[in-house]
């Protein structure tokens, strides 16, 4: 038997009891409701570094929109020696090279044009010893 055979009435009773982390695995709907409600605790390197491994683009798509400003922040970030003027430079670096995720490639870049933005160079730190 369908949940939509259902009465009405009897439908939202039944979505009462189911929680919404459990909803949001059903649908696109349910799981924007539930990505808002936790957004604040996924600002962690290790979250959007997971999103692009595995190339989850529709994840990507609403992070990205939701936390733009925290892309966009001047703040100059070191890895594996080179100096990265901002973290959407990184991520696009991740996209591109370490991870090989094309869909996430193609989000990004649509946003960057749809924002008007440009990236910025990347420096390169070399600290070679000679003895």
């Amino acid at each position: 038997m369908e949940i939509y055979n259902l009465p009405e009435d009897l439908e939202k009773i039944i979505f009462s009891y189911i929680s919404h982390k459990d909803l949001s695995l059903s649908n696109k709907y349910y799981w924007k409701q539930y990505y808002n409600e936790t957004y604040s605790n996924k600002l962690e390197p290790s979250y959007w570094r997971w999103i692009l491994r595995n190339d989850y683009y529709f994840i990507f798509n609403q992070y990205l929109m939701n936390s733009l400003s925290y892309f966009l922040k001047e703040k100059k970030i070191i890895y594996k020696s080179q100096i990265y003027p901002r973290k959407l430079e990184l991520v696009n670096y991740l996209i591109n090279y370490t991870f090989d995720s094309q869909k996430c490639k193609i989000v990004l870049n649509k946003i960057m044009k749809s924002h008007g933005l440009g990236y910025k160079k990347i420096r390169v730190k070399l600290n070679k010893w000679n003895n």
